[in-house]
């Protein structure tokens, strides 16, 4: 993942809601991996895109737009009947998080078999959800930042 390895808690503070639970969802991730490194890969991107997932839904609070669910997100981003998205993102952010939201449901529901190929294909999905999810990161941290609603920790 993109920046400090102790990940987003290490780094700021916050009142957010949304970004406590992307902090604990983190934790989370990185106690699975440090114990589970070869399994659950499956979960492990889940986890990724609830990270994301909690990080847009705190811009998007923050900027007044209520996230209910999956689709206000994915409204709120792109827009809705034509009409332009009511929460500025980069493009490529956008683009990663919609392939989090992807690599989250087919990682969950595909039913695959638990074979060598599968287990494969879950870990390289893993390896590019983290990247997807530094996208994210890189894009709406410092919009974050900027409005206060995440503070920078001094070490």
């Amino acid at each position: 993942m993109e920046g400090n390895d102790q990940g987003l808690k290490s780094n700021y503070s916050t009142n957010c809601k949304y970004c406590a639970q992307a902090f604990k969802n983190e934790e989370f991730l990185f106690a699975t991996e440090a114990q589970n490194p070869d399994d659950f890969h499956d979960w492990k991107v889940t986890i990724v895109f609830y990270i994301a997932n909690q990080l847009i839904s705190a811009y998007a609070s923050h900027n007044g737009i209520v996230c209910k669910n999956h689709g206000d997100i994915f409204d709120a981003i792109y827009g809705v009947d034509g009409e332009k998205s009511t929460l500025k993102m980069d493009h490529g952010a956008k683009i990663a998080y919609s392939r989090l939201f992807k690599f989250s449901r087919v990682t969950r529901y595909e039913g695959h078999l638990d074979s060598k190929a599968a287990r494969k294909t879950d870990k390289l999905r893993l390896r590019d959800a983290k990247d997807y999810l530094g996208i994210v990161k890189k894009d709406i941290v410092p919009r974050l930042e900027k409005a206060h609603v995440l503070e920078l920790v001094e070490l």
